[in-house]
């Protein structure tokens, strides 16, 4: 079952009867040539930087490496983590001399419930969707709202969501880097195939960490796979790259820089738009001590011409805040996990 962000993406695509999408390959060829050079310049000032000695990297012992940080999610069983997710997005679609404009914001609670823990610190976790609340409005005309609280019958751009809603709808094994080992879906779906665990970068559950200790500075990726349709027969297979550097560590609170770029090339507008929606930039916040993730703020703003034709444009402008709300355990064993609004109202 989707996630609210994803079914509510399908509805406003359907409403703007045009494919949401975007990133053109110069766009994509200009961010993997800025990574790759911002790789080659931190290498070489690496091992041309002098120690207080005068000795360059090759020389310097262990005493002159720099301070390095585990990264890891912390499982406890009976465990449970909240978070609040506000989504808001513009799309802006212009062919055939038409325009339209589909303005949609969400809100959700969400939590995921960890059920066991194996030796190996992997976490057996249940996703549960508590309270959604969506409104979309189509060039100015009234706006379409639904409450899971409060509304009994959604309408019918937010169907898809109800049925999801105050249930488990999926159950996950993740390792402590956040990498999706297995998931099993609890609800039905009218889609055709539903994802699995090769599709852990489309559905972008936890944030993914490094498999290794890493320093203030020190970068490290994830490639993940998505398609594209070509034709009514063909589809193509495009390959993602999200880029994570570690940026500062303020106690037990470690900032991370995201940017995510296309690294397959694509020559054809109406492949570009079609994703639009999946090379976000932000800022992700971890705690170091507890082991969970605190805040996730990401935005774009993409534009592709020539989608559907010379004077086509598609235009997609979202930003998304996760926030941690609450982490309860139901063990005393697992103190290492307490309350999280200490000390987080100053972030929310």
């Amino acid at each position: 079952m989707m996630s609210p962000d994803t079914v509510c993406s399908r509805r406003c695509r359907l409403m703007c009867a045009a494919v949401v999408a975007l990133f053109a390959t110069s766009e994509a060829s200009r961010l993997l040539a800025d990574d790759q050079t911002d790789d080659q310049t931190e290498a070489a000032q690496a091992d041309a930087k002098p120690t207080e000695t005068g000795a360059t990297k090759n020389d310097t012992t262990e005493t002159d490496a720099p301070k390095t940080y585990v990264l890891s999610y912390h499982f406890a069983p009976g465990s449970s983590v909240d978070y609040t997710v506000e989504n808001h997005s513009q799309i802006e679609v212009e062919q055939a001399g038409a325009e339209q404009q589909v303005d949609h914001s969400q809100t959700s609670h969400k939590h995921y419930r960890v059920v066991s823990v194996d030796e190996d610190g992997n976490g057996f976790l249940e996703l549960t969707i508590d309270r959604a609340q969506m409104q979309a409005t189509v060039d100015g005309d009234a706006p379409v709202t639904y409450d899971s609280q409060k509304d009994r019958q959604p309408p019918a751009q937010f169907i898809g969501i109800a049925g999801t809603i105050g249930k488990p709808h999926a159950r996950i094994t993740a390792s402590p880097a956040g990498e999706l080992l297995a998931i099993d879906w609890l609800v039905a779906s009218d889609q055709d195939a539903l994802p699995t665990k090769k599709d852990a970068g489309n559905l972008d559950i936890l944030v993914r960490l490094p498999e290794t200790p890493v320093a203030i500075g020190e970068k490290w990726k994830q490639r993940f796979k998505t398609e594209v349709t070509v034709n009514e027969k063909l589809r193509k297979t495009v390959t993602l790259l999200r880029t994570y550097r570690l940026v500062s560590v303020d106690g037990n609170r470690a900032t991370i820089e995201l940017r995510t770029s296309v690294i397959t090339p694509l020559h054809d507008p109406a492949q570009e738009a079609q994703l639009i929606q999946k090379t976000p930039s932000g800022t992700i916040e971890f705690d170091l001590d507890r082991g969970v993730l605190l805040s996730r703020s990401t935005k774009l703003d993409r534009e592709v011409v020539g989608f559907n034709g010379g004077k086509s444009r598609i235009r997609n402008q979202t930003t998304r805040s996760e926030r941690i709300s609450e982490v309860a355990t139901t063990t005393d064993e697992s103190s290492a996990v307490k309350t999280a609004k200490e000390g987080e109202s100053a972030t929310r």
